[in-house]
């Protein structure tokens, strides 16, 4: 969900920005440079800029009341840390 700016090359397989893909389906993305996650400041920044969010969806956090930033996925019905 978002924008894209800039060129996308590489395959996009399965659905993108939907919510219910079908059993089995992937969304790939290749890149020859980075891939850059949604950064917000802390998860109530998180949380009121996306209000419904897509399983699998990635962000990453800045300021998470710990040293480290981190970033975490959405499993459907929470966000956990990617370890």
């Amino acid at each position: 969900t978002g924008n894209v700016s800039g060129n996308v090359t590489g395959n996009l397989d399965g659905i993108v920005g939907g919510s219910t893909p079908a059993a089995g389906s992937f969304t790939t993305v290749s890149a020859s440079g980075a891939i850059q996650l949604a950064v917000f400041a802390d998860g109530t920044a998180r949380d009121a800029a996306i209000t419904s969010p897509a399983a699998g969806m990635l962000c990453f956090l800045t300021d998470n009341g710990s040293a480290v930033p981190k970033a975490q996925v959405y499993n459907g019905s929470a966000w956990e840390d990617l370890h």
